[in-house]
């Protein structure tokens, strides 16, 4: 994992996943780039827009757009919880 900076609540870090078919040997036949997001902070606020994030993007539909993350995961038996994304570059739109 790479962190790529901090967020309103936590770090933010870039990580590599298994994806796509498995191949004889068990082992992912490629690798999905991913964001990590952590809470770090104890606040209140911070806690309930973090738990808030995780809902809007559980309740994204797939085909709202190219650049509207999926939300993979949520993991808030191990502390610091973390939120996992999909990666989606930044593409500039205009010149």
């Amino acid at each position: 994992m790479l962190t790529a900076g901090k967020g309103d609540y936590g770090d933010v870090m870039l990580a590599r996943v298994d994806a796509g078919p498995e191949t004889g040997s068990g082992q992912r036949q490629q690798q999905s780039l991913v964001v990590v997001k952590s809470l770090l902070s104890t606040a209140a606020h911070h806690q309930r827009a973090f738990e808030h994030e995780a809902e809007m993007f559980s309740q994204a539909h797939p085909m709202s757009g190219r650049h509207v993350v999926r939300l993979l995961g949520v993991c808030c038996s191990l502390q610091p919880p973390l939120m996992v994304t999909e990666y989606c570059e930044l593409v500039r739109t205009s010149s």
